[in-house]
């Protein structure tokens, strides 16, 4: 329906729905793009990315998104492609060999949310990241993750209806 869209991504949110709907999706590494004003799930994983019709869109749409961003310091701050593929060029001219398709040892381990740690990494960064944006909010009544918790407790038929369905795909996924 759309030939441009922009999706957040900790954990496959960019790329899996890109998956299904035969569309490309691209989880740009953390700090290329500026994550101000997103919603905090893990600083360490959290990426904004273009989920379009074409390659060539999707591309188009990185290169206008990539850039420093003052709001996001300390994710863009090394934000700039071409000082990574520099200093790949500098490594290859002195002599360094880069290998592609690197076999790691445990893979599978690593690969594995659960086995590798990052499950329990994203639960912890997620309460401490969704309390600093709560308090950035100008108009929320909410300020934490505690009252949330608490008005979904209070008002279980509004959760049901607007969140239920994550209730759903956390079970799906497991």
């Amino acid at each position: 329906m759309v030939s441009v869209s922009l999706g957040t991504e900790s954990n496959g949110s960019i790329i899996c729905p890109a998956d299904r709907s035969s569309v490309v999706g691209i989880k740009p590494t953390v700090g290329l793009t500026s994550r101000a004003s997103v919603i905090p799930i893990s600083p360490r994983q959290d990426s904004i990315g273009p989920i379009c019709r074409t390659v060539a869109d999707a591309v188009h749409v990185l290169d206008v998104i990539v850039r420093f961003d003052p709001r996001d310091y300390n994710a863009t701050k090394s934000n700039v492609i071409s000082i990574f593929e520099s200093h790949l060029n500098i490594f290859r001219q002195r002599g360094a060999t880069v290998v592609d398709n690197l076999e790691i040892e445990n893979s599978s381990i690593i690969l594995d949310p659960f086995q590798s740690g990052e499950t329990l990494a994203i639960l912890a960064e997620f309460k401490s990241s969704i309390n600093e944006y709560m308090q950035e909010l100008v108009y929320s009544p909410l300020r934490s993750l505690a009252e949330i918790i608490e008005f979904n407790i209070k008002h279980p038929d509004q959760f049901k209806k607007n969140w239920g369905y994550l209730e759903a795909y956390a079970l799906k996924q497991r």
